[in-house]
């Protein structure tokens, strides 16, 4: 039986989620619990240790005698608890009480992630300098720690072990089945899903789709259906199809090669002969931190579709509640910015088509709202689309609409499309290099006349609606292999607008991670001189998003300074030096790993040593590496022979086979 050790800081907590674990994998896993309260014995085995908290983290590395895998409790909220945070007054300043700083301002990121942003929050937790005076405290069932003297206390109850955590405990050990995808299925209708919350389930946020009951079916890579949600038990009887292939079951063999691709599905229609209902299913990766757990199937039937359309148009008319940035919201006092902010401005009291260029991460969705806030059809709908996103021809159908019969699957009545819902309002075609050739000439007529045909009908409708396009691409080269119209670029680029790179605005740097770091509650953090360096001369190919997801990274997962070595992986996998392979001493490993690979068996030549060890050392002499990069590093040594994991040793030797290679290397 596998084995699952759980560390938390207070006994407390310990208990609880010890409780919650057992009450989850009982059967199939042995599970210690450790808290840092009552002192924590060495842990030499373990299939995999689990951390309730980032502030554990420092206080147990040392006990860690062992090479399994450490994953942090990623916790959320009930429904019944975010009920509660709902029912208190808008605008309001509370605090945030845990027993912990880190706590305090994890929670406080979780519950503006699920939509919870009528509170201001301020972290509260024992040892602060100086406690707030306020009238209202919310806190997770830590009610001791709540200060004396406040009006209004809120205890929303203990965070729950979030779905995403649970999948990633069942994979990483290989022990799913059937029980426990109906231990999943039957908790997550009570939950607030960090993963499958509104955030993700609905990027197309322009459809203001956050309050439907979707129904959402997860499957494997090999699109075997692993859980559903509760929505989704009212459309379908769904106990029967866990383990099932979703393909000829809950979704006809005749749409198989639509679905079975590997590229994501918006909005298809289709009709099903044995339930006898047309079901709309959009089909998603599911990813998360950067690994593949499957994909997300989203089902609405027709009639809740059709309805919510109704609804959306007839809100989005009479309120304009469909963006949410203005002008103020685009961040930087640089030059660059601000002349860009200036032009855009101006663009904006047109009624001229904007054609937005820049880089993937610059903010262009952030431009095209800010336009159209401060146009005169801000009262009016606001629509987006990724043209990369759909195949063609339902591109084309998203677009235009289609009538009924138009093609298999196609709704009784027909549907209408995406310039008709924009009618009087703006419309944001992003990467609109990806727009197919077929479909280029009808997007230029409705540009050129104001008027669309339906696929499959022949009635000419009037719109009116103003179009922001974007892309990342050069059009004229696009133009030149033949794959975007010469008529269609010069009609989009009435008002073309250039949106600088971070890397043309580093003067903004410092005043971005600085906002960032508000916004996190963690202005108390400092950077060492080397991380602000790099911070200002990365080159940051991902741009503004790149450098939010960073500081995000490194508020959370580093220490009270922060240091190079808190870099997120994916910028340190950036990072790689220019060495060229032929002086590379292990040729199928990265440069930087390469490095890494020399130093290790330099540095346990003498000595057996651990991964903490060495990454501590290669650290302070400047290397950029990670506990993780050092680990898949030993374990490719290990796997060439060149180190050795002896019983009784704490941690690896350099075997004979390693000695003749540093000797190589070092001659």
């Amino acid at each position: 039986m596998k084995k699952i050790v759980l560390i938390a800081l207070k006994k407390l907590t310990k208990e609880h989620y010890l409780e919650k674990l057992n009450d989850f994998l009982g059967n199939y896993v042995e599970i210690e619990g450790y808290s840092v309260e009552e002192g924590i014995e060495n842990i030499y085995s373990a299939d995999l240790v689990i951390i309730t908290g980032m502030g554990v983290a420092e206080p147990f590395k040392k006990h860690i005698i062992t090479d399994a895998e450490i994953i942090y409790l990623r916790r959320t909220y009930t429904k019944k608890g975010l009920k509660k945070m709902l029912d208190l007054p808008s605008g309001i300043t509370a605090m945030f009480v845990c027993n912990e700083m880190v706590s305090a301002i994890e929670s406080i990121s979780i519950l503006n992630t699920i939509g919870i942003k009528h509170i201001n929050f301020i972290p509260v937790y024992p040892g602060m300098a100086e406690i707030p005076d306020l009238k209202y405290a919310i806190t997770p069932a830590q009610l001791e720690y709540v200060p004396k003297g406040v009006e209004h206390v809120t205890d929303i109850g203990w965070r729950v072990i979030d779905t995403t955590t649970m999948l990633d405990i069942v994979t990483k050990l290989g022990i799913m089945n059937k029980a426990i995808n109906n231990a999943i299925a039957m908790r997550q209708n009570e939950i607030i899903s960090l993963n499958l919350g509104l955030q993700y389930m609905f990027e197309n946020s322009n459809m203001v789709l956050e309050m439907t009951n979707e129904g959402v079916i997860y499957t494997d890579d090999h699109l075997n259906i692993k859980d559903y949600n509760g929505s989704m038990i009212k459309i379908i009887q769904m106990s029967k199809y866990i383990g099932q292939n979703i393909i000829g079951t809950i979704i006809p063999e005749t749409f198989a090669e639509i679905f079975t691709q590997k590229e994501e599905v918006e909005k298809y229609s289709l009709k099903h002969p044995l339930f006898n209902k047309t079901f709309e299913v959009s089909k998603k990766a599911f990813i998360v931190n950067g690994k593949s757990y499957g994909y997300i199937f989203l089902i609405e039937d027709e009639t809740e579709v059709k309805s919510l359309e109704f609804r959306l148009k007839g809100q989005s008319i009479s309120s304009g509640y469909v963006t949410k940035y203005a002008f103020d919201d685009i961040l930087g006092k640089s030059d660059v910015i601000m002349k860009c902010k200036e032009k855009a401005l101006k663009m904006a009291t047109s009624d001229n088509v904007v054609l937005l260029i820049g880089e993937s991460g610059t903010g262009k969705e952030l431009f095209a709202q800010s336009i159209h806030n401060a146009s005169q059809r801000s009262k009016m709908p606001f629509l987006a689309i990724n043209c990369s996103a759909l195949y063609p021809q339902l591109l084309e159908s998203e677009l235009f609409g289609y009538e009924e019969g138009a093609f298999s699957g196609a709704k009784k009545g027909g549907k209408k499309g995406l310039f008709e819902l924009a009618d009087k309002g703006t419309l944001f075609l992003d990467e609109i290099g990806e727009l197919p050739m077929s479909v280029q000439a009808k997007f230029l007529r409705i540009l050129q006349e104001k008027e669309l045909i339906k696929v499959g009908g022949s009635e000419i409708i009037s719109v009116d609606v103003r179009v922001i396009a974007a892309t990342n691409k050069k059009l004229t080269k696009l133009i030149e292999e033949k794959k975007f119209r010469k008529d269609l670029y010069y009609r989009l680029s009435i008002f073309p607008l250039l949106i600088p790179p971070l890397k043309e605005r580093k003067e903004d740097i410092l005043f971005l991670v600085d906002r960032f770091v508000k916004d996190l509650n963690a202005a108390d953090k400092t950077m060492s001189p080397e991380l602000i360096h790099f911070l200002t001369t990365y080159s940051w190919p991902g741009n503004i998003r790149e450098l939010k997801n960073c500081i995000e990274y490194m508020t959370f997962m580093g220490e009270q300074r922060l240091n190079i070595s808190d870099l997120p992986p994916s910028i340190t996998s950036d990072m790689e030096s220019t060495l060229p392979l032929k002086n590379r001493n292990f040729k199928d490993l990265s440069s930087t790993e390469d490095q890494i690979a020399s130093f290790i068996l330099t540095f346990i030549e003498g000595k057996a040593a651990g991964r903490r060890a060495i990454c501590d050392e290669a650290v302070k002499l400047g290397l950029t590496t990670s506990e993780y990069r050092v680990r898949q590093t030993m374990m490719y040594l290990r796997k060439k022979g060149y180190i050795v994991y002896e019983t009784g040793k704490k941690g690896a030797t350099i075997s004979e086979k390693g000695r003749k290679r540093l000797r190589e290397i070092n001659p």
